[in-house]
């Protein structure tokens, strides 16, 4: 066997490497056009997009190797946080990995000023709906995020990036 180095051996292949990926991706949003861009920016990708509210949406079972979430959940609260994290947790397979990427609070104190004012915003505005999202920041600490995932089952969560007030989380 003659040995290649290893940017020849890609470079030659580059046109089908990808048939050799088996990497299947579920998207879900609620917003229609944010989906229909990302199917735009990767049609020659098989994925599986929904429109709908992941707090509603049914995944069953162990179906998932990994879940990712990307600056989402800083629209929570930690209720409803709590109950998706624990709906993540029941997707994913026993070996399964959890990655969020968000912006957290720097203390504990502005993590409940941020909740507070939301409060005081929905009062204001006589919104009475719990279930009903509405657009506004209310960012956990890294502490609080870790404590609900404790809560929901995840054995092992850990920091692995941090820039300003974004921070990305692995939990297991």
């Amino acid at each position: 066997m003659k040995l290649e180095k290893m940017d020849d051996f890609f470079s030659s292949r580059v046109s089908i490497y990808e048939r050799h990926m088996t990497t299947q991706v579920t998207g879900i949003d609620l917003t229609a056009k944010m989906l229909e861009q990302l199917e735009n920016k990767h049609k020659e990708r098989k994925l599986t997009l929904i429109c709908g509210n992941y707090l509603d949406t049914e995944f069953g079972c162990k179906q998932f190797d990994a879940a990712v979430a990307f600056e989402t959940m800083h629209h929570l609260s930690h209720l409803k946080k709590l109950k998706l994290y624990q709906r993540i947790h029941d997707v994913l397979c026993d070996k399964g990995v959890y990655v969020e990427c968000d912006y957290m609070a720097e203390t504990k104190e502005q993590e409940d000023f941020f909740f507070a004012e939301f409060e005081k915003l929905k009062n204001e505005q006589h919104i009475v709906s719990k279930d009903e999202l509405y657009h506004y920041d209310t960012p956990c600490t890294f502490t609080s995020q870790s404590e609900l995932l404790t809560k929901a089952g995840f054995t092992k969560r850990q920091q692995v990036f941090k820039h300003g007030c974004t921070i990305m989380l692995v939990a297991n």
